[in-house]
């Protein structure tokens, strides 16, 4: 399987910014990625870690995974993807990671208060910020809804759909840039167009290509909050 890489959300961010950077991670700020339409100011300054690879180890931490439970799943993963035909070749990491959290959970779950949630949120691979996340007191009575098992299952697909969405942004953005440089072979040039006295005076340079297009992580969703890395 190719690998789908999401290193370059830097490369067509116009207010991409220069940072210290974890290894398997690139930085892009936040206002690259966040809706203007809210009317908050986000500043360039503030800038989010996305894995530089879709199907990684790195992005399976983002999606709430600690790091060791994340290198586990990977490695599953990518035996399976060394030999066609094998169950799971083909898939996404993240199919591997939500078998693993489901397998786990038939050990041991937790949806009621007695149980020991922390416990069981570690044993489904939970990283110690996203335990913290969904056991915060302020989601107390929404957490109680639903089992260990949901939030967890719950965080990842959320993190997961947001990396897609900005993968398939990064490459439709990087579509548009080949499209501007290198011009459809159908489009024919049209005659130049003489200096006539008076047509310089109504003269419009071309917008400028706006990159900022690919929508905020999700704070929250229908039925519940967004407890991923970045929400949380």
């Amino acid at each position: 399987m190719a690998l789908r890489t999401l290193s370059t959300a830097a490369e067509v961010s116009a207010t991409a910014r220069d940072v210290s950077r974890k290894r398997g991670f690139t930085s892009i700020s936040r206002s690259s990625y966040s809706s203007s339409s809210s009317g908050s100011s986000i500043s360039d300054e503030e800038a989010v870690d996305i894995p530089e690879v879709l199907n990684s180890r790195e992005t399976l931490e983002f999606c709430g995974l600690s790091a060791e439970i994340s290198s586990c799943i990977y490695d599953s993963w990518e035996q399976q993807q060394q030999i066609p035909g094998e169950l799971g070749y083909g898939n996404d990491v993240i199919t591997e990671a939500k078998y693993f959290v489901t397998k786990m959970a038939e050990r041991e779950d937790a949806w009621l208060p007695e149980h020991d949630w922390r416990r069981a949120l570690a044993n489904m691979g939970a990283s110690r910020r996203l335990c913290d996340a969904i056991l915060d007191e302020s989601f107390t009575n929404l957490r109680k809804t639903q089992s260990a098992s949901y939030w967890v299952l719950n965080t990842i697909e959320i993190a997961w759909e947001f990396l897609e969405g900005l993968d398939k942004r990064i490459r439709k953005k990087q579509k548009e840039v080949r499209d501007l440089v290198t011009p459809s072979p159908s489009i024919q040039p049209r005659p130049a167009i003489r200096y006539q006295p008076g047509l310089l005076g109504t003269y419009q340079e071309p917008s400028i290509l706006r990159t900022a297009t690919v929508t905020s992580v999700p704070s929250s969703v229908e039925g519940g909050p967004c407890f991923s890395r970045e929400a949380a």
